[in-house]
């Protein structure tokens, strides 16, 4: 009897769920970008920049969370797709683009002493 059972549970189409809601985090994260530099990129004034931390708080929580869904994703066994593979590769890179300004910063910072 637990055979049966454990073929037809074997043999169930596993979704794509993770893999559509980590390209749809990598696109929202790419809109925010956009908008980011759009918006504040001939910005010189510090005051101006007052109500930036919105912004950049909300596109850093859209890539911890595609980052978590591709991991996901990939630990599922998600069929790999379009989506799927542009998911996961903006994800990466918006994550590694970060961990790169941040390490840029800090070296730019320890240059002036």
């Amino acid at each position: 009897m637990n055979d049966i059972l454990d073929h037809d549970f074997e043999n169930t189409p596993q979704g794509s769920t993770f893999a559509k809601m980590s390209f749809g985090m990598a696109m929202f994260t790419l809109c925010m970008f956009g908008y980011i530099l759009a918006r504040y990129s001939g910005k010189v004034r510090a005051d101006d920049f007052a109500h930036l931390w919105i912004f950049t708080s909300i596109t850093q929580f859209s890539i911890l969370m595609g980052l978590i869904f591709s991991v996901v994703s990939m630990v599922r066994r998600e069929k790999l797709r379009f989506i799927k593979g542009v998911g996961i590769g903006l994800n990466f890179f918006f994550f590694f683009l970060v961990l790169g300004a941040i390490g840029f910063a800090m070296w730019m910072d320890g240059m002036g002493e």
